[in-house]
């Protein structure tokens, strides 16, 4: 279901945007993986229009977008540094130009549904899904947080940054005294094969 809403809500925009559709004519045939854990895992290939299909039996991908739900805020914000922290993989032109494409659309969604329902409702539907958004990225933070915590408190499979780093310093104390050790029994073993 979410899928299908994804895809219909992509082609929706790179039909109104109309551009998009031209840049992506080129690839037709191309697959692209978009991943959003755990919200979005998202196989599409580009039609001979530019518009995107979903791809259900395609294994490998041309290019894979991770985008880790941490970055969706910058995203909707339309900071564009954000689109250098998205893991890219594969096919570098192609990812090259569906990062172009993201950084210059313009979805019009409170617009397009203000058409249908009218300007108040869809700017309250909008605004109810950005605060619905919101809350499931902060739960995924808090989430994450607390199982990092639970991890290193309480079940320790995970070492403190502080830990690691102190038991590295005191890993190299040990090596120095210990080469201190060593060359200090070289020179009582050279002191007494002299006598």
């Amino acid at each position: 279901m979410l899928t299908v809403f994804a895809v219909d809500q992509f082609n929706h925009i790179l039909r109104q945007e109309g551009w998009p559709l031209k840049r992506l004519q080129p690839f037709k045939g191309k697959t692209i993986h978009f991943r959003l854990p755990p919200i979005l895992d998202l196989r599409l290939i580009v039609q001979e229009n530019g518009e995107l299909l979903h791809s259900h039996d395609q294994p490998e991908a041309d290019v894979t977008l991770l985008i880790m739900p941490a970055l969706l805020p910058g995203l909707i914000a339309r900071d564009e540094s954000v689109y250098d922290k998205i893991d890219i993989s594969g096919d570098s032109g192609f990812a090259n130009e569906l990062i172009a494409i993201g950084k210059h659309i313009r979805p019009g969604i409170e617009q397009n549904l203000g058409k249908i329902i009218g300007d108040i409702p869809a700017h309250r539907v909008v605004q109810a899904g950005n605060d619905i958004f919101q809350w499931h990225i902060n739960l995924t933070r808090n989430v994450s947080e607390a199982m990092g915590e639970y991890w290193q408190e309480e079940q320790p499979l995970l070492v403190k940054s502080d830990a690691a780093r102190k038991a590295s310093e005191q890993i190299k104390v040990l090596q120095q005294d210990t080469d201190r050790l060593k060359a200090r029994i070289n020179r009582i073993i050279q002191a007494t094969n002299v006598d």
